[in-house]
């Protein structure tokens, strides 16, 4: 078994001109060196944070159009300091950029047959309603991943979700880019539990992803399905894998379609599901977030929600279950990075001044003979 002991708490300042909406976040650490990134999409910039002295080393500045123009930055991900994917996702478009804002290269993130008017800012049609729209995010559901071959990001399926059966049956998690090809393919479908039960709600048909570099292989794990699923950076061999949780059988479904967003909201946050993973790299082990009932009662418009009570699933890097430790409620479970001390998550605060992120250092305990 193991423990996690919590350490001391990481202030980012914020400027008067950064707000804590619309905020996405990754921590760079590479030859003892360690980075805080953040980017700010109603901003349009990029603030780079020496990790250990907390000072502001570098801004940003993005730039909509022209030739160093990315679009309206909604994602990031850092590959090198001066190696940075911004991702524009109603414009389908993945910009390189260097540390001073440069664009080195762009990548558009339809098929090739498919026509698109940027000035639309609509999702092109598709086969079966709308074409995937690509996503990322570090901190919230997963790194772009580039293995110099190729590109791959997470996608919203290329489906109206309303339309259920056909949603859970067709529907693709994984957007991949051929670098060389210029060609973009789908992979990862839903889990059969999603087929099956046909009826959750929206916030369970989000997925996760995290990536081992030392496997070269991607893990993917989704709100409503105990299992998790290594597979190849090209979307093939894909493997389940059991991870479940303790506290739960499975993931409660609603009984019929809701079309009030309020009522799947409260259903979502009234049961177990799942959230993040995250690969340790330094560790070689895997942190899975479980969100906790929050057992909301009445007009959920009215109430002022609570954080998850959270607990965290470990795996060897063989995916053997190490155990399951409940944390905090101080702890906002949306939201988490790793890096040589441990997983950090972020802390419930109503500053506007900064973000504040606790350590949770993993300590497994060491049986005496």
């Amino acid at each position: 078994m193991f423990t996690f002991e919590e350490g001391k708490i990481e202030n980012i300042p914020l400027d008067n001109e950064t707000s804590k909406s619309n905020l996405e976040y990754q921590f760079y650490e590479k030859n003892n060196n360690k980075f805080f990134y953040l980017l700010s999409s109603s901003s349009k910039k990029i603030i780079v944070y020496d990790w250990i002295t907390k000072a502001i080393l570098n801004k940003i500045n993005l730039i909509e159009e022209g030739p160093d123009g990315v679009g309206h930055p909604n994602d990031f991900f850092v590959k090198s300091p001066d190696s940075i994917y911004i991702l524009s996702r109603y414009l389908y478009r993945l910009s390189l950029i260097n540390s001073k804002g440069t664009v080195i290269d762009k990548y558009r993130l339809l098929p090739s047959e498919t026509p698109f008017d940027e000035k639309q800012l609509s999702r092109p049609p598709s086969k079966y309603g709308y074409t995937a729209l690509p996503t990322a995010g570090n901190a919230k559901s997963g790194d772009i991943i580039d293995d110099g071959k190729l590109i791959t990001l997470l996608c919203d399926p290329n489906l109206n979700h309303m339309n259920y059966e056909e949603y859970y049956k067709h529907a693709k998690n994984i957007l991949i880019y051929d670098k060389k090809t210029k060609n973009i393919t789908y992979s990862l479908p839903f889990p059969d539990i999603y087929k099956n039960n046909l009826f959750y709600p929206t916030q369970y048909d989000w997925r996760y992803r995290t990536y081992n570099p030392r496997k070269n292989k991607a893990i993917v794990s989704f709100p409503a399905d105990n299992n998790i699923y290594e597979m190849d950076i090209n979307g093939s061999n894909i493997k389940a894998i059991m991870a479940n949780s303790m506290y739960f059988d499975e993931v409660k479904p609603m009984s019929a379609p809701v079309n009030n967003p309020e009522d799947r909201f409260k259903h979502a946050v009234n049961n177990f599901y799942y959230g993040g993973i995250y690969y340790d790299k330094f560790k070689e082990i895997y942190y899975r977030l479980v969100n906790h009932p929050m057992n909301v009662e009445g007009d959920i418009r009215n109430t002022k929600l609570k954080s998850f009570e959270t607990s965290i699933i470990v795996l060897s890097k063989n995916y053997k279950i190490l155990g399951e430790i409940k944390i905090p409620k101080k702890y906002f479970s949306g939201v988490a990075f790793v890096n040589s001390e441990g997983i950090y998550l972020k802390k419930m605060t109503t500053s506007d001044d900064s973000l504040p992120f606790v350590l949770l250092k993993y300590k497994p305990r060491i049986n005496k003979q």
